[in-house]
């Protein structure tokens, strides 16, 4: 299945179309996924959030030089579904009483 990214860069007035995008978003199953290669405090990485997974604070996955965009949106996608998969382990640990 192809994920669609839409652009979710923060442009100026009269910006857009003349700059081009530093930050990316899509949405699965309501989840929604934000990478960026110009953050403010990280301008040489590539960083994602997922604030519906409680993943805030941006997480590096690797610098500009290394991968384009679209190895960035791929690798931002495996750190949320590993964020996702710990949390549903941690929840069925909870769920089978074995979390005390």
């Amino acid at each position: 299945m192809l994920t669609e990214w839409k652009d979710a860069t923060s442009y100026r007035q009269g910006e857009r179309g003349k700059k081009k995008p530093t930050a990316w978003e899509t949405t699965i199953a309501g989840y929604r996924v934000w990478v960026s290669c110009q953050h403010l405090h990280y301008p040489d990485r590539w960083v994602w959030t997922c604030r519906d997974l409680g993943v805030t604070e941006p997480k590096v996955i690797g610098s500009l030089i290394d991968f384009p965009t679209e190895t960035a949106q791929s690798r931002a996608l495996m750190a949320a579904r590993e964020v996702a998969a710990s949390k549903i382990s941690k929840l069925k640990e909870f769920i089978d009483g074995r979390s005390c």
